[in-house]
This record gives C-alpha cells, sequence and structure tokens, in this order.
C-alpha cells in the first residue's frame, strides 16, 4: 500500500473511528468450545499457529533488542539512517511502544524508484520503497550527481523519521488492552496536520483473536516482546501516517466516490483536504485546504437509495447550492472527533476530550433494556455515554453525537470468558450501518 508523500507527511486525519462488531459470535463459541474439549496439560490446542516468542529476559532497550534480532536488520537500517529514532527507542528514562516490521515484511519493489530530486515530495513511498532507496543512495556517487545525493538523502530522511515515528506510541501498552481504545495517539507530530496534535491509529480486535488489527490492513503477529523501556509488538505491514480526508476517501472509489465528486462539483475540496503546494520561488512548502476536520461521509449507496428524480437534481446545474448544502451538514470544520477523543483547533479554552478505557474505572448508569443477559449470548457492561453536539459548516446547524461503550463478554464455562470493548456510535439518532 503506497500514499503520496505530498498526502503522507502532510496529512490530516477526519474519518471517524468506531467499532462495533459482534459478528461471527456463533464461530467463537463453536472455537472455544472445540477448544475446552481439546486440552492438552491445562491449555487449550487452538489456535494452531501461536505467535513466535520473544527471546531473551527483556533487559535490552526497545532499540537494542531490535538491534539484536536478526529479523529486523532492514528496520534499524532505516532507523540508524535517521537522526532521533534511535535515540528515542534507546532512551530507558521513557516508556513507550514500538511496532516493528520484520525484514520479511518489507518487500524491496520490482523496479527500484528514482529518487526525484527536482520534486520528490510527488513521488511514492513507503518504508520498503524509501529502504530501498536508502541502499541505492551510493549508486548516485558513480553517476557524478553528489548533490543529487545528498537533496535525495535529505528528503529521505524526513519521509523516514515521519514514517518511523508513526510507529510510535509515547505510553506503555500490552497487546491484550491495546484495542480498548479505537484510537491511540502516536509519536508523530505535523505542524500543518490535526491543528498540531499527534497523528493517531485506528484499532480493531476481534473475538477469535486477541491480535489487535492497525489502521484495517496491519496486524499484530508477534505482540509483547519485553525491553526495560516498554513493548514491542511485531507486525505483519508497515504503517503508513494516515492521509487527508479528502485522498483517503477518493483512494476508496467503490465506496465514496460519489462523496468525492459531489465534493469537487461544489468546490468544498478544500473543506475536507491538506495538500502540499511547492512555491516557485523556492521559499518553502506551503499548503492548501484544513488541518483539522470531521467528516461523516455518506456512501456510495446511501446516495443510491435517493429517489432518482432528487439524485438527477442534486447533481444538475438546477441543484448544485442545495447539494452544497446538504454537503456542508455532513462536515464538521477545525474539529477532529472520535468516539474516544476529541479536539477543537478554533476554541483553545474548550476541555479537550480524551477517553482512556484502561484508566475509567466507574460505570454510567445506562439504558441497559436493550442488552438484556440471556443464557449463552453476549453480556454487554455499561462502561460509558456520552452526548456530544458538533457544529457544522452548513451555518446555525449540529450534528447531535451519541457514543455508548461496553465490555462484551461472551459467558462460556470456564476460565476463558473472551471480550471486547464495543462502540454504539449513532449521529442524530442513526446508528452507525
Amino acid at each position: 500500500m503506497r500514499f503520496p508523500i505530498k498526502t503522507l507527511i502532510f496529512s490530516t486525519l477526519a474519518v471517524v473511528a468506531t467499532s462495533k462488531n459482534t459478528d461471527h459470535l456463533s464461530d467463537a463459541l463453536t472455537w472455544f468450545a472445540s477448544g475446552q474439549e481439546s486440552l492438552d496439560g491445562g491449555h487449550p490446542k487452538f489456535p494452531p499457529h501461536q505467535p513466535l516468542p520473544w527471546p531473551g529476559p527483556g533487559n535490552e532497550t526497545i532499540y537494542n533488542t531490535l538491534k539484536n534480532d536478526t529479523q529486523y536488520t532492514k528496520l534499524v537500517k532505516a532507523i540508524n539512517f535517521v537522526d532521533g529514532i534511535a535515540s528515542i527507542l534507546n532512551d530507558s528514562s521513557k516508556e513507550m511502544t514500538f511496532f516493528a516490521v520484520p525484514n520479511s515484511a518489507l518487500h524491496p519493489p520490482k523496479h527500484r524508484k528514482r529518487c526525484d530530486v527536482s520534486d520528490s515530495l510527488q513521488g511514492y513511498y513507503d518504508l520498503s520503497d524509501a529502504i530501498d532507496l536508502i541502499d541505492g543512495l551510493d549508486g548516485l556517487d558513480s553517476d557524478g550527481h553528489k548533490k543529487d545525493k545528498e537533496k535525495c538523502r535529505k528528503i529521505l530522511k524526513k519521509v523516514v523519521h515521519a514514517i518511523l515515528s508513526y510507529h510510535i506510541l509515547p505510553e506503555k501498552i500490552e497487546v491484550a488492552i491495546l484495542a480498548d481504545n479505537n484510537t491511540r495517539a502516536t509519536h508523530l507530530k505535523l505542524d500543518n496536520a490535526l491543528d498540531g496534535e499527534p497523528l493517531r491509529m485506528r484499532l480493531t480486535k476481534g473475538f477469535l483473536s486477541p491480535l489487535p488489527v492497525i489502521n484495517m490492513y496491519s496486524k499484530v503477529n508477534r505482540p509483547n516482546g519485553t525491553a526495560t523501556n516498554g513493548f514491542i509488538h511485531g507486525i505483519n505491514n508497515p504503517l503508513l501516517p494516515p492521509p487527508s480526508v479528502f485522498q483517503e476517501m477518493f483512494m476508496a472509489p467503490s465506496a465514496f466516490s460519489t462523496f468525492t465528486s459531489a465534493i469537487q462539483r461544489t468546490g468544498l475540496t478544500d473543506s475536507v483536504d491538506l495538500r502540499y503546494k511547492r512555491k516557485k520561488d523556492d521559499d518553502g512548502p506551503s499548503f492548501k485546504g484544513t488541518s483539522a476536520v470531521t467528516v461523516f461521509a455518506p456512501s456510495n449507496r446511501a446516495f443510491a437509495e435517493l429517489p432518482k428524480r432528487l439524485q438527477l437534481f442534486l447533481f444538475s446545474p438546477f441543484g448544485e447550492h442545495i447539494l452544497k448544502k446538504l454537503l456542508q451538514f455532513h462536515i464538521v470544520p477545525d474539529c477532529v472527533f472520535h468516539t474516544d477523543y476529541q479536539h477543537n483547533a478554533t476554541d483553545s479554552s474548550e476541555a479537550r476530550f480524551h477517553f482512556d478505557i484502561e484508566h475509567h474505572g466507574a460505570l454510567l448508569t445506562t439504558n441497559t433494556e436493550a442488552y438484556e443477559v440471556r443464557p449463552k449470548q453476549p453480556q454487554y457492561e455499561p462502561i460509558e455515554s456520552f452526548d456530544m453536539k458538533l457544529p457544522t459548516a452548513l451555518t446555525n446547524h449540529t450534528l447531535e453525537a451519541h457514543v455508548e461503550k461496553y465490555n462484551v463478554t461472551i459467558p462460556f464455562p470456564g476460565p476463558r470468558k473472551p471480550h471486547k470493548i464495543a462502540t454504539n456510535f449513532r449521529v442524530n439518532g442513526h446508528a452507525r450501518p
């Protein structure tokens, strides 16, 4: 998976991340029942593929642990290439979590990409491409391109530093509770993205496996590597900082092509995008768009459910002004809203909402009649419930957001009771599909 560097480095985060996944419960019950019936020495034989354990007693820092493991030589090379990351991972006075990518997940490209020193921010790179370009820097000497080599090295350092910073969480979190929060703040901060707040990653997990998935594509497959300054979690794909809201939807045309086309048609692109613009006078980079926004994006299916005549009217010249108002009602400017985090970029006096499931002990009173506990059915234990009023880009119109969090447990006999934190998210009374 590759994103444009201009989007990767100077991005804004705005997709509302929620998780209320109670699918496959019958499969989960079957799996755990099979495990109970197949005990061997007091331990179930399932799942058949256990994560590879981390070697050693954990008396080294994160950096030294990776340095001494031959599975992470490419990652260590990238860490040593940039300034500051090695010192962060080697700092025993702080605690953190690092997501480590093994050599097997860093596949070199079939054709080496060219480091375009004239406008490198227009290239497409991921960590694998960046490492391959690092290896190819020495080849620029033989071509007499030493000036280009130094410029390419400078750009690559910025890119790799941003990617590696996104792999760091500034707190020590074991894998069992990693996905209890829908999002986590990373070590990566960019002046022009998210109003200078740390970029966040999305975490989800199911009942069948306690191993979480990050940003919907990278799974933790080697958890809980202990170090003196935190945990190392091995992952099967390198992480990339999120693109802007518009770019993220644009890369999913099967789901949001109607919405992105409508945004462009009505001239609202700058309301949901943040993109890099290179100045001709070389005075430095400039940016166009917004650094903080939340979008409740209707899918192609949602637009298709509108009456055909209404669709034709909205996308005609006669209905364009109505379409624009409709889209503005789905955009919350200068605000980043998640079900466990909210930041208002325009009001510094407003209390910042940050819900941390691990430090929230009291259970709030909520209406649990709809979640009646039944034998052999998942049990919902209420944890948190709150309401939020969000001002939209449509003047004098707001959205009412309601969030409920539950600890969902499968009441299976015995000590193994799989559970997860589930989120119920409604906007103006409508549940997330």
